[in-house]
């Protein structure tokens, strides 16, 4: 087993990123003004006790070790910019207490083993811009307080957790969100005609829910959308004629779902699709339009498992 050296009274960033150092980070009596970065080795067992001692630090990021146990010792520092935990095997709750970091603005707590509900106490975060809580176990409602003064937030990653309910019209209320990914949950309900606001998304993921009703009109608002995942759901009538002012789209999937009628001209004029078009296991009828035959980068077609004629 090889240990990290003891670092006493250090001003100066340390790392030790991409290695394969292992064992436990000795922290005794050590005092660090600032501590970047020990992500992607192979450290393991629980966090030191030792680190709730470490009140200045600006920058943590221990992503894709092997820690286990509660983060809660990492809780104490409110100097915090950047909490990066991703890809290890926390457990327990997220601490409320993170709400003391008024200064942070990347919070990555991805593929651990988190549970219980999302504190409300994160929506004091105001200089937040970066939330990823997916893959883990995390249950219940997205507390509606939690973005209320969260305007800044331009990622939010949420699936692959067990949370419930119905989308939240608050999230149109996040004018510089980027990207917005809630797949793999159990939402269900319409898609708020809010989230048209959101006019600088380029990813939106829905995909794996229980959502339903008609795909809202003001998607054609989101003009700088790339990826569009809408992928088993339970959403039907027609596919909005808005879709064609999605004109940046290069990635589209509704496939899986209870969609009717014929397949727009407009589609033919999203031009840019290139990564796949993926209507499959819906109900369209009519004829395969011509105008699909100006989707000329298109790389991935899939129109199967319809009604459509010969």
């Amino acid at each position: 087993m090889f240990s990290l050296p003891v670092f006493n009274n250090c001003s100066k960033e340390n790392t030790s990123a991409n290695n394969k150092l292992s064992d436990s980070i000795p922290l005794h009596s050590v005092t660090f003004h600032n501590l970047e970065p020990f992500y992607t080795n192979s450290f393991e067992g629980p966090l030191p006790d030792s680190l709730f001692l470490l009140t200045n630090l600006k920058i943590i990021n221990f992503s894709n070790n092997k820690f286990s146990g509660s983060i809660f010792p990492l809780t104490r520092s409110n100097s915090l910019t950047v909490l990066d935990l991703t890809n290890n095997s926390f457990l327990g709750s997220i601490p409320y207490i993170l709400a003391n970091f008024g200064d942070l603005t990347r919070l990555r707590l991805a593929n651990n083993y988190l549970t219980r509900t999302i504190p409300s106490e994160l929506g004091l975060l105001t200089k937040l811009n970066f939330l990823d809580l997916s893959f883990n176990n995390l249950t219940r409602h997205v507390p509606p307080q939690l973005f209320s003064n969260c305007k800044k937030i331009e990622q939010l990653l949420l699936n692959s957790n067990r949370l419930s309910g119905q989308m939240m019209a608050w999230l149109g209320s996040l004018q510089e969100l980027g990207e917005l990914d809630l797949s793999f949950k159990n939402f269900h309900g319409r898609v708020p005609t809010e989230l048209g606001g959101c006019s600088n998304l380029h990813k939106l993921s829905l995909h794996h829910n229980n959502l339903s009703r008609e795909i809202p009109l003001e998607i054609g608002n989101l003009t700088s959308l790339n990826v569009f995942n809408l992928r088993r759901n339970s959403f039907s009538g027609h596919i909005p004629p808005t879709i064609q002012q999605c004109s940046k789209l290069y990635e589209l999937s509704l496939s899986e779902n209870f969609l009717t009628g014929v397949i727009l001209v407009g589609i033919g004029a999203v031009t840019e699709l290139q990564v796949i078009l993926d209507l499959s296991r819906n109900l369209f009828s009519s004829e395969i339009l011509s105008s699909m035959g100006n989707l000329t980068k298109l790389e991935r077609l899939d129109l199967s498992f319809n009604h459509f004629q010969r």
